[in-house]
């Protein structure tokens, strides 16, 4: 089928995760470029749409639950027939490749070698590469296939509204240089320890910081952070589940320093340009570290092995000769701590940190 030369309506797809929404968005954002009087779609779950609500280069986001029933299922894919010029899916499994097929008259997506016969529902098709390429440059490599000039910007929106909250918090003073902590990942196996967030915490505020902590609203992840917040001076502030992703954007962009584990809201602190310190582990940072803003599209920016710094982000790494491994934790699940971060000391990380504030003054 031959490429329609200018799309008037473009859906793409990303049902995953909100880390793999957010690096999606350099996607949306190449196509809105070559082509600014389209209409532009994005399709997510229910659950991930808060992350991309403030993308202006987005006109319409379209949600599905993540486990529908058999017949609202049914009635979406009806919903979406046939009514975009291309549709274009971000993942090579088998519901997005269905949902292009079913939204675009030219079909582009992801295909795993081992499943090749997808690529009869598409009419172009990208192999997925899980390991050696980043995340954001295997987005773009569908760009790449339609001819068009990829640009690696991910979008961490926000807007003016944003900010207003901030005015509320008795204990917040815009005025101080203040710095953000997300200690809580979805997932377990990706987390520091608790003694770590404390002692860190507690030095920043001795060298004359304001310490914010984010985080959801998972009744979990409050109390970790409410445990924590207990042995710090009382006007360290606590916003867990009280900012949507917009505000923590604006929060972030504002900040000396964020410091963050494997999650979402370090790829956003990313992406607003502000010094940005991620704490990985198992995960694999060349397929899945925080991407630097104004990074050039050519390289992936971190290498698999090694504590590392690349434009705006540093990434610490924890030690071991199984690192990363690319599992679940050591009890390979979700729920499973991870030896190389239980043993990254705090001190480590101050030093990090240190040498970041020095580096940003500059």
């Amino acid at each position: 089928m031959a490429m329609t030369s200018i799309p008037d309506k473009i859906l793409v797809i990303c049902t995953r995760r909100n880390g793999d929404v957010l690096l999606a968005t350099p996607l949306v954002h190449t196509l809105r470029k070559a082509f600014p009087h389209a209409r532009i779609d994005m399709l997510v779950f229910a659950s991930t749409r808060g992350i991309i609500s403030r993308n202006t280069d987005i006109d319409q986001i379209l949600t599905i639950q993540e486990r529908p029933s058999f017949f609202s299922h049914l009635a979406f894919l009806w919903r979406i027939w046939r009514k975009y010029d291309w549709a274009i899916s971000t993942q090579s499994g088998d519901r997005p490749v269905l949902y292009a097929f079913a939204a675009g008259r030219l079909r582009i997506g992801m295909i795993d070698e081992k499943h090749r016969f997808k690529s009869h529902l598409l009419h172009m098709a990208v192999s997925f590469d899980d390991e050696t390429t980043h995340t954001v440059r295997m987005n773009l490599a569908l760009a790449q296939k339609l001819n068009l000039p990829a640009d690696g910007t991910v979008m961490a929106g926000f807007n003016d509204q944003d900010a207003v909250i901030f005015n509320t918090f008795d204990n917040f003073d815009p005025g101080k240089p203040y710095v953000v902590l997300h200690m809580v990942p979805q997932f377990t196996y990706k987390a520091w320890h608790m003694e770590g967030w404390v002692t860190l915490a507690d030095w920043l505020i001795g060298m004359g910081f304001q310490v914010v902590f984010t985080g959801s609203d998972r009744a979990m992840e409050c109390a970790m952070i409410e445990s924590v917040i207990a042995r710090l001076p009382p006007k360290t502030l606590n916003l867990a589940g009280i900012l949507n992703f917009g505000q923590v954007a604006y929060l972030v962009s504002r900040s000396r320093l964020y410091v963050g584990t494997d999650t979402v809201v370090t790829h956003l602190a990313a992406a607003t340009g502000v010094p940005t310190l991620a704490l990985f582990g198992p995960t694999n940072p060349v397929k899945w570290a925080p991407w630097p803003k104004g990074w050039s599209v050519s390289s992936n920016p971190f290498e698999r092995v090694g504590t590392q710094w690349r434009g705006n982000v540093y990434l610490l790494q924890g030690e071991g000769s199984c690192v990363p491994c690319h599992l679940e934790g050591c009890q390979r699940r979700e729920d499973s701590d991870s030896d190389c971060l239980k043993e990254m000391s705090p001190q480590r990380v101050i030093r990090t940190v240190r040498r970041i504030l020095e580096e940003s003054r500059s």
